[in-house]
């Protein structure tokens, strides 16, 4: 099975603090191609997180990646990840500091790591933290 992959994009006039977060799945081992899941925001005033998938390659989008880091303790596939999102994202509000998509990432990753009865699991959230990427007011997050 493909390794998960944990994304981050480079967002043109916001602080890096506010960087767009979404997870992808290849379409195989090694390839560029493969699906992104995220969730977003639409209008100023909706507070409703919106969750969609969509065709994506790494490559070609390159210009607006910031990171791309592995997550091979999980493993699964796109039809299960796209469940998983999906149960995530059920009646969840969106708020732009504190329930945003970089939120939503690690509430993702949360939720398959309990699913998945993963040891330490914590271990991936630390990690991608110690890669100095830590959701806006996460409770994680060290003062």
């Amino acid at each position: 099975m493909p390794t998960l992959r944990f994304l981050v994009f480079k967002m043109a006039m916001l602080p890096d603090a506010l960087a767009h977060w979404g997870l992808f799945i290849p379409n195989q081992e090694g390839s560029t191609e493969g699906i992104l899941f995220e969730v977003q925001k639409r209008g100023f005033f909706m507070r409703k997180t919106l969750f969609h998938y969509r065709e994506f390659n790494c490559c070609t989008s390159g210009a607006e990646l910031r990171d791309n880091i592995p997550i091979p303790e999980l493993s699964i596939g796109p039809v299960m990840l796209n469940f998983a999102c999906h149960e995530v994202t059920k009646n969840r509000p969106f708020h732009l500091r504190n329930r945003n998509c970089q939120h939503w990432v690690f509430e993702v990753i949360e939720y398959l790591v309990n699913a998945q009865r993963i040891d330490n699991g914590q271990e991936i959230l630390s990690r991608i933290v110690a890669k100095g990427y830590s959701p806006l007011r996460y409770k994680g997050n060290t003062p």
